[in-house]
This record gives C-alpha cells, sequence and structure tokens, in this order.
C-alpha cells in the first residue's frame, strides 16, 4: 500500500498577522495552491492507493465555494487514488459547512463526525474523526473502536499530542499505541515531526511564518502486505522561513553580510523569508543604516526582516566631559544616581543616549 500524507493546508488563509505586504500576502496564498498541486504530480507519478489530508484544509471564514471547487477539480486529477479527509478547527464540518453544498468525487471519503468512524476496504480500514466546531474533546476517543488485524489499519488525528490541549481532541501517545495502528496520520501541529516509526505529522504543506522554519510538504510512505512500514519525507513548498544571527564584533562588514546570505542562509530554488538578528558591540559612534540595508538586499530574498539586537560600546566617562555643559551631560548625570546595573536603566541610559546623540 503506497500512500501520501499532508496536511493544514491553510487555503484562503488572509495572514492578517504577518508583517507582509497586501501584494505579498496574495502571493502566498498562491503558493499554497502551488504546493498542493505539486502534492497531486506526486500522487500520480507514484500511483498511490492513498492520500490521507489530516485536517485544517482551509479556513472556513474566508474560503469560497470557487477554491472548494477547484480542490475538488484537483482530486478528481486522480480518480484511482482514494482520499480521506479529516476536519480540522480551521474548517470544521458544521450545520452550514460549504462543503455540503457541493457534491465531492468520489475518490474522497470524508469523516463527518466527532466520534471515530472507519471506512473499510478489501485490505485496509482508515478511521478518522473531524471536528464539527472549533473545539473537539472526545474524552472516549477509542471507546468501542475495534480493529482488523488481518487488514492494515491507519488511524487519521487532527491533534497536539505532544503538549494536549483540552480544545484540540487531547489524546495521550501511549493510549494511541495501545490500539496498534499501522500508521497515524496527525494534522494541526505545523512542524513535520515522527513522533514514534508510525505515529506522523506530516506538518503544514507550506510554511506560513517564522515559527515554521525548515522545509515543508508531505509524507510518502510503504506499507507491505507484512505490514512493514517506510516513509520519507518530501519537500514541496515554495517557500521557506530562515533565522539567522549575525554577529557584529567592533565594526559592521556589509560585504561579510551579504556573503553568509548569498552563499550560506538562502536556498537557491525556494522563495526565502529571512530574519536576520544583529548582535554585538559596535562603538557608539558607529551607526547602521538598516533601512539601505534592507533595500539593497530584498532583491535576493522574497522578504527580509532584520532585528537589531547590537548593544554600544559607550564610554559614558569621556561622553560626559564632551557634553557636560548640555543636555546629553545632564542626562548622564541624572542617569549615574540610578542604579545601572538594573538591565531596566541600562537599556534607558543607553536609548536615551542614543536619541541624543542622534539629534545633536
Amino acid at each position: 500500500m503506497k500512500f501520501l500524507h499532508s496536511s493544514d493546508f491553510h487555503i484562503s488563509t488572509s495572514f492578517e498577522s504577518s508583517s507582509f505586504s497586501r501584494e505579498l500576502a496574495v502571493e502566498r496564498r498562491i503558493d499554497i495552491w502551488k504546493s498542493i498541486e505539486k502534492l497531486i504530480n506526486e500522487a500520480k507519478n507514484k500511483r498511490v492507493d492513498a492520500l490521507f489530508l489530516s485536517g485544517d484544509l482551509f479556513i472556513e471564514e474566508y474560503i469560497t465555494m470557487a477554491e472548494i471547487k477547484r480542490l475538488y477539480d484537483l482530486f478528481k486529477q486522480i480518480s484511482s487514488t482514494n482520499i480521506f479527509i479529516i476536519l480540522g478547527n480551521h474548517d470544521p464540518y458544521r450545520e452550514n459547512s460549504k462543503l455540503k453544498l457541493i457534491e465531492k468525487p468520489e475518490n474522497v471519503y470524508l469523516f463527518e463526525k466527532d466520534y471515530i468512524t472507519r471506512f473499510e476496504f478489501a485490505d485496509y480500514d482508515v478511521y478518522g474523526i473531524s471536528y464539527v466546531d472549533e473545539v473537539l474533546n472526545n474524552g472516549n476517543l477509542f471507546e468501542g473502536v475495534e480493529l482488523n488485524f488481518n487488514k492494515k489499519n491507519i488511524l487519521m488525528l487532527h491533534s497536539d499530542i505532544i503538549n494536549p490541549s483540552f480544545r484540540y481532541q487531547p489524546v495521550k501517545i501511549r493510549d494511541i499505541e495501545k490500539m496498534r495502528f499501522d500508521y497515524v496520520a496527525l494534522g494541526h501541529i505545523h512542524k513535520p515531526e515522527v513522533i514514534r516509526d508510525n505515529i506522523v505529522y506530516s506538518g503544514s504543506i507550506e510554511p506560513l511564518n517564522f515559527g515554521e522554519q525548515g522545509t515543508h510538504g508531505a509524507v510518502y510512505g510503504n506499507l507491505d502486505d507484512d505490514k512493514n512500514l517506510n516513509i520519507q519525507f518530501l519537500d514541496l513548498s515554495q517557500a521557506i522561513f530562515i533565522e539567522e544571527e549575525y554577529n557584529v564584533s567592533g565594526e559592521f562588514d556589509f560585504y561579510d553580510l551579504k556573503n553568509k546570505l548569498l552563499n550560506e542562509w538562502i536556498y537557491k530554488d525556494k522563495k526565502n523569508f529571512l530574519r536576520v538578528k544583529l548582535t554585538g558591540h559596535i562603538p557608539e559612534q558607529y551607526e547602521i543604516d538598516l533601512p539601505a540595508i534592507l533595500e539593497e538586499l530584498n532583491e535576493y530574498v522574497t522578504h527580509l526582516e532584520i532585528v537589531n539586537d547590537l548593544d554600544f560600546n559607550i564610554d559614558l566617562d569621556k561622553l560626559y566631559k564632551l557634553n557636560q555643559n548640555n543636555i546629553i551631560g545632564i542626562f548622564i548625570e541624572n542617569m549615574r544616581k540610578k542604579d545601572l546595573t538594573d538591565p531596566i536603566n541600562k537599556e534607558a541610559l543607553d536609548m536615551g543616549l542614543r536619541a541624543l546623540l542622534k539629534g545633536n
């Protein structure tokens, strides 16, 4: 049995909480579709028997009928593959769900209940549970569930089993293991992760923010007749989010930073979303022109953020002697009356001097 496992498409997500421009948010929504199309092509090329989609395929408040139709049209392209769908906290199967308004393709099997049900086939059974609103908390998750061990058994869950929450179908890993499923296709956590050899988060198909670093895509698996499982991760995403730290020691070398960006940090075949944190110490008279750096380096990445976390080496005695008859000297004199080992006072001194030196 060959299969693909993916989840958390988040079709129609708004990116309202991100720092992206309106144009970039539109581009990111298109990227999600491109990654889904790559997934369908993988299913077609690998001739998989099943595709497991483990919830949060779309955002219910923004999804349109046209987008659901488009998704179903993609599913029709792999008519020989059985597609199993559970619904998560972002796309619950409510009474007014738009999914109920469009006839699904014949190869799509949708879990509609907030308790575990199953679809049965000659040599395998698939078990799953869906959200019917934004919270799912079935306290007796496996009650009455009996597996046919003469078949391959797959479970689909949209849950946080690493840090269980009452909102997202809490379940203990050991309780899943006791059931002896051959493969557990998990959704909800956006980072791909193998919890046990056969209990796997596919992660989101496309990363959505800097909290979702690394490659994203889907799991490709093979479960043979003896129930031996082999899985591998497929990189399908258009974009990648990267955070790097660049240490400045006494002076700032723009060309060294540029070299690291081009040759060490970014991926040549991806849309790079890069956040660089500047750390270290520089003299107080040295001013880094961050807007100019952003403007020049932006051409090499899709999105660039530079976080200024530099400490300025300030010779307080020297600065006071040079400015004791002006506002800078008065400020230093007043701040010296405070405990400058206190981090809050030290930060106030640094921020105040930066502002005064810039305006002087």
